[in-house]
């Protein structure tokens, strides 16, 4: 162990392909070389863990083993106080696993098989491209298919993919065809001024864009939609669409709102009033479905 802590300090002191080379050359020469090419063997098969991500892990074992019966919430928002407080997103730029680590070592420490291997491979992939360049958003949709997780293992998954979830926010997650491929989409369970609870999604069918033009259409707003634009809809509980928007990317920080649809006569006491949420890839959008 003591050996273990000496490596790991090279590596982050020196980096990670630094001192794999000064590694590699003290273990054809030192007496230690054995030990020390175990610990580049399980850098190659495992990746590496850094120091934060590693005091991070540790303080939420010990808080599980004082809060045993903790719920879901409880540990996502123990999660997101040691993401804050060890400053993982900073370790994330030099160790672009360090997210997908981070959860894996916590919350799905003890995870099935199927999906253990799955986030093991996830883990895999984001190490070896820069930070930031993977989608994880489709990689998770990937591993949803296969794995069928649970609500709880819904619940760290769109967290660990979302960011701005708060650990109180009624979400989940839904995967949907996305061309040749499968996708994520988050549904956000909200409440109305009157208490009456509502979703927020993007579409997942064509279907649903076309009942929002109808709304528009309804209200006399005569608009079209492009291949540029994305929606997010308002439904109600058994699913009709209540109303929703339409808007495009003008840069990657910045969209443009160009439709509001208004909810029908009948639905209009189930409708958002300026309820903030966020889109699939994290940027705030307002939703207001007029009465």
């Amino acid at each position: 162990m003591t050996e273990s802590i000496l490596y790991s300090a090279a590596v982050e002191a020196l980096g990670l392909y630094r001192a794999k080379a000064l590694l590699e050359i003290a273990a054809r020469m030192d007496r230690h070389g054995p030990a020390i090419s175990r610990f580049l063997e399980g850098l190659r098969d495992h990746g590496y863990t850094p120091m934060r991500v590693h005091f991070a892990v540790r303080r939420f074992a010990r808080w599980l083993e004082v809060n045993p019966a903790a719920t879901v919430e409880a540990r996502g928002k123990m999660l997101a106080e040691m993401w804050s407080t060890y400053r993982l997103s900073v370790v994330e730029q030099t160790w672009p696993d360090t997210r997908i680590r981070f959860f894996r070592q916590t919350v799905f420490s003890r995870a099935r098989t199927e999906l253990g291997a799955a986030l093991d491979r996830l883990m895999t992939r984001a190490r070896n491209v820069p930070a930031g360049a993977l989608d994880l958003e489709e990689q998770v949709a990937a591993n949803r298919a296969a794995t069928r997780p649970t609500a709880e293992e819904d619940y760290f998954l769109a967290r660990m993919t979302y960011r701005y979830l708060a650990p109180g926010d009624e979400a989940s997650l839904i995967s949907i065809p996305g061309g040749d491929r499968q996708i994520t989409e988050v549904v956000m369970a909200l409440r109305d001024e009157e208490g009456h609870r509502f979703f927020v999604r993007g579409p997942a069918s064509p279907r649903e864009v076309a009942r929002l033009l109808q709304l528009f259409h309804d209200a006399n707003l005569q608009v079209t939609f492009t291949a540029d634009h994305e929606f997010l809809l308002a439904f109600d509980e058994n699913d009709t669409v209540l109303g929703g928007l339409f808007y495009r990317w003008v840069t990657p920080e910045r969209y443009a709102a160009e439709g509001m649809a208004p909810t029908a006569d009948a639905a209009r006491k189930r409708a958002a009033r300026g309820q903030v949420v966020s889109d699939r890839q994290g940027r705030r959008l307002l939703i207001r479905v007029p009465t």
